[in-house]
């Protein structure tokens, strides 16, 4: 790792080596066997390849209205990609790989900037191995386009609040209308922003009262910037009905009395139990979206997780650890309020901000003074290591588990291959039900 010198100025060339082993370990845990691994094409991943081709024949709509309704920004990702390399898992899934693969540095940057490149680069090493982002980078589904969007709006806003350029609150506000497009839990990130807003001018407040200085006016004329970029940025979607953006948060929402089963409070309290218990305890029950049904963080990850989660309570002042700690808990909300808590595609909004309290428990641990350098140097490598096994150890089980084939409807995979397999010249008739009830064929 680099010295405090070396943090305090630019990037040592260990610095950038370690940032290039991260970036590589993120590649290679998402491109590996993308094609085969998960095995088959789920459902929702054909009708994101289906809309795919619709898009390469002309058809360019600013919201899919198949398939309950999908926000445009991966189904047009994934169109470059079918275009390059045809009708096949492959380029449905390339486009949540290669997004995955760039959030690592995204990550690195965002913590980077918010406590140093320690941090940083511990963060950007846990987004590349832990488990739920590898596997939500392996899957042709939208969710994954959420997190490095954030990351960007986050890491954009933090160089533009420090700066105060014009033209880094407008593309901070740019940033933050495209990702809108991205997954339906963003929808909730004005929450999010009001929040930071408050605690962010409850802080510098505190901090000067004694000077009464609270340049809240300038703030403001900057922060118009990043509106009018948003605004710029969410014009196309705002022409579209309302009730075609909400009809699916409606469906699953605990207020609807379908979902609550008229004990409206008392389903909350078991949401918001669920919600809390995603980290350690109990992760995604639906094991699509998370293979051997694990919690966010393995137990390598407990003791870094928890003594995160301490520094940042003490240090609640400071807006970087207050950010982390408000973000997390604000985008639990989504999964919060809708059915299935913890849902890992709903929740999906909390992992950049929650990999950076193991990344901080981990810098912590690397400088604890009661320790001899080599021995907490020593423990934090083995740690880091320890979880990518376990993780590389459990992907693996789960790829080659005949369940797995099951769930992501490999039978229909392998029956489209197998009338391809026949060739042009030859007529072979598919039941109805096999052709209209399964996208993947």
């Amino acid at each position: 790792m680099e010295t405090h010198q070396e943090q305090k100025g630019g990037p040592s060339r260990r610095g950038w080596a370690l940032l290039l082993i991260v970036l590589v370990t993120a590649v290679f845990l998402r491109f590996w066997h993308l094609g085969a691994w998960p095995p088959g094409l789920y459902r929702d991943e054909a009708h994101n390849g289906l809309d795919a081709l619709g898009v390469l024949n002309g058809s360019h709509p600013l919201f899919f209205t198949n398939n309950n309704g999908r926000e445009p920004a991966y189904i047009y990702l994934t169109s470059l990609f079918v275009g390059w390399f045809g009708r096949t898992t492959l380029a449905v899934r390339l486009g949540a790989a290669v997004a995955g693969s760039v959030t690592a540095w995204l990550v690195y940057g965002l913590a980077a900037e918010w406590f140093d490149r320690r941090v940083g680069l511990l963060a950007g090493w846990l987004w590349a191995i832990t488990l739920w982002p590898v596997h939500l980078s392996r899957i042709g589904l939208r969710p994954i386009l959420l997190a490095p969007a954030l990351t960007a709006v986050f890491w954009l806003g933090t160089l533009a609040y420090q700066r105060q350029k014009r033209w880094l609150w407008l593309a901070a506000g740019l940033a933050y209308g495209f990702s809108f497009y991205t997954y339906l839990a963003v929808r909730f990130t004005p929450v999010l922003l009001l929040a930071g807003a408050v605690y962010l001018w409850f802080v510098h407040k505190t901090k000067n009262e004694k000077r009464k200085v609270f340049p809240l006016t300038h703030f403001v004329l900057r922060f118009t910037y990043f509106l009018v970029g948003a605004a710029v940025a969410l014009a196309p979607l705002l022409t579209l009905p309302l009730e075609t953006l909400l009809g699916r948060a409606g469906q699953v929402s605990i207020l609807n009395p379908a979902v609550n089963g008229g004990d409206l409070w008392g389903t909350l309290a078991r949401q918001t139990g669920a919600a809390l218990g995603l980290f350690f305890w109990r992760g995604d029950a639906i094991l699509r979206h998370n293979p051997a049904g694990r919690p966010l963080f393995d137990l390598f990850m407990l003791v870094p997780f928890l003594v995160g989660v301490v520094w940042c309570l003490k240090n609640w002042r400071r807006p970087a650890a207050g950010l982390t700690l408000l973000w997390t808990a604000v985008m639990l909300g989504p999964t919060i309020l809708a059915e299935d808590a913890p849902h890992f595609l709903r929740a999906v909004g909390i992992l950049p901000a929650a990999l950076l309290l193991p990344a901080i428990g981990l810098a912590q641990i690397w400088q604890w003074p009661k320790l001899p350098a080599p021995w907490r140097q020593t423990l934090v490598v083995g740690l880091a290591l320890a979880s990518l096994g376990m993780t590389v150890w459990d992907y693996v089980a789960y790829a080659r588990d005949p369940d797995t084939g099951y769930l992501f409807e490999q039978a229909a995979r392998e029956l489209a291959q197998t009338v391809n397999a026949r060739g042009v010249n030859t007529a072979v008739y598919v039941d109805e039900r096999y052709w209209s009830g399964w996208p993947s064929v």
